[in-house]
């Protein structure tokens, strides 16, 4: 017998359309924080998936049976984890060493309880924290799926390009933050 469920979301032909879905979840949840609407949707919905540990990590893969090791394929040390790639991983710990963030201990369910280095501004300070993940995440898929190994230096660059896009998008008494973040990734090169 032929399945004949409607899906609002999806295309007569059975096709499951994504974007109203996400554009309705993100309705029902509203913004999470006063930083929300300063943030790209893509990074904000990646932002949900950290913070609830449901991004495509190995650890995760492993869980649905699709990897056969959850071991980081970046440093090959431990099972990789969003706070691993986030935070543990040599690179990454080592990135935000350059950024002068101590960030022993902190993890990607609490982003929000990291501590602020007095030279960072307190304003947007957990988008500035998503950002430099963002590049991080960015970074580990570059190495996975095309071979890409950025050096911290191309990271932070990277990091630095974004802040300067997000200037354009805030209020123009709110830019000094961005450019103050910027300055931040200049001095860590």
């Amino acid at each position: 017998m032929e399945d004949l469920r409607l899906c609002p979301f999806a295309t007569p032909d059975g096709k499951l359309h994504t974007a109203p879905l996400y554009r309705l979840l993100l309705a029902a949840q509203g913004p999470s924080t006063p930083i929300a609407k300063f943030v790209w949707k893509n990074h904000a919905f990646f932002a949900s998936l950290l913070v609830q540990g449901r991004i495509q990590t190995r650890d995760n893969l492993l869980k649905k049976h699709i990897v056969d090791s959850a071991c980081c394929e970046v440093c090959g040390r431990a099972p990789e984890t969003a706070t691993h790639i986030m935070f543990e991983c040599p690179f990454a710990a080592a990135f935000w060493h350059s950024l002068g963030f101590d960030v022993h201990g902190a993890t990607t369910a609490a982003l929000d309880r990291i501590h602020r280095p007095g030279h960072v501004p307190t304003q947007s300070f957990e988008t500035l924290v998503l950002l430099c993940c963002w590049q991080l995440w960015k970074r580990r898929n570059g190495i996975i799926f095309r071979g890409e190994d950025m050096t911290q230096r191309q990271v932070l660059i990277a990091c630095k390009t974004d802040a300067d896009l997000w200037r354009h998008r805030i209020r123009s008494k709110d830019r000094v933050v961005c450019d103050r973040w910027c300055t931040l990734f200049s001095m860590a090169m």
